[in-house]
């Protein structure tokens, strides 16, 4: 039985900021600890995001997005965009991949990171959790964001 949807996140979000502090980064953190301000004008927002890799003031701010719909995840990449010193975006989903896919088509013009990338598991994944994690982490060594 595949395990719960809320359960592998945590997990997996975890493991994401140990592998963080373990690939050198200068600072592994999460949005739930230490939310990103972003201001718009006299507005102001506070983002959460799942996990965020500090390298050289450049922020890797990589999402986790297993339940939600098209329009959180959209907005997730709208918040992402406007943090000045995001250079890079990591979304992780579940679901079809064909999804992600359009999204970029129809969003990935209008975003302002220098690299976006996404990965998307299969509901029958959630049963393997360290299949999970070799294949995340070997996607992140495909685009140097680990050793």
């Amino acid at each position: 039985m595949p395990r719960r949807k809320t359960t592998v996140h945590n997990e997996l979000k975890h493991w994401l900021l140990y592998l963080g502090t373990q690939s050198g980064y200068d600072q592994s953190y999460s949005g739930d600890s230490e939310p990103i301000d972003i201001r718009v004008g006299e507005k102001h927002i506070e983002y959460h995001p799942d996990v965020i890799w500090n390298w050289k003031g450049g922020l890797h701010i990589i999402e986790l997005a297993f339940s939600e719909d098209w329009r959180s995840i959209t907005g997730e990449l709208v918040l992402a965009s406007m943090v000045k010193n995001c250079t890079e975006f990591y979304l992780i989903t579940i679901g079809d991949p064909k999804f992600t896919g359009d999204l970029y088509k129809i969003i990935g013009s209008k975003i302002a990171f220098k690299k976006w990338i996404s990965y998307t598991f299969e509901d029958s994944d959630l049963k393997d959790i360290d299949k999970m994690k070799r294949e995340i982490k070997s996607h992140l060594k495909q685009r140097n964001w680990v050793k």
